[in-house]
């Protein structure tokens, strides 16, 4: 899970509150979730992610809808985390893997949230079955009172 000590809302120290610049490290990205303008940040950056990749435009809208939805989660549920992305190519194929992880209130039950409209909040509960859908590899782990961890990977051929 996140080690959120360094600062209040959970980003590295020297970023400002509302800053939310993709981090490099080994060619993961990482974005901080604790805004609207986290999630806008999110969203676009995963968009000029894709495009280096030469990912196509339809890749590009499955791909950063799943980012949004898990960014929204976080920010909804949990008010801050991170998503971590990274862009690579394995046996001739490209993925995306995204990582969002939070030290949320956690998930209950997951069958449940993975339910087509099921919601714990009051969103339509489309979001973690929406995005299971949009990527062939999905992992949720999650703990109630400790947090929730969302791995979700698409493949594409250039």
């Amino acid at each position: 899970m996140i080690d959120s000590k360094d600062r209040a809302d959970g980003a590295p120290p020297g970023l400002a509150e509302s800053e939310s610049k993709p981090e490099s490290r080994d060619r993961r990205h990482v974005f901080w979730i604790a805004s609207d303008a986290d999630l806008q940040a999110l969203v676009g950056g995963v968009r000029r992610l894709l495009r280096a990749a030469y990912c196509s435009e339809l890749e590009q809208a499955r791909i950063t809808t799943a980012a949004s939805e898990l960014g929204h989660n976080i920010y909804r549920y949990a008010g801050r985390g991170q998503i971590s992305v990274a862009i690579g190519q394995r046996n001739g194929r490209y993925y995306c893997e995204l990582i969002a992880q939070d030290q949320g209130p956690g998930i209950a039950n997951i069958a449940d949230a993975l339910t087509d409209h099921f919601s714990s909040g009051h969103g339509l509960g489309l979001g973690l079955p929406g995005v299971k859908r949009l990527v062939d590899d999905f992992e949720i782990e999650s703990e109630p009172g400790k947090g929730t961890r969302v791995l979700a990977r698409r493949w594409w051929r250039p």
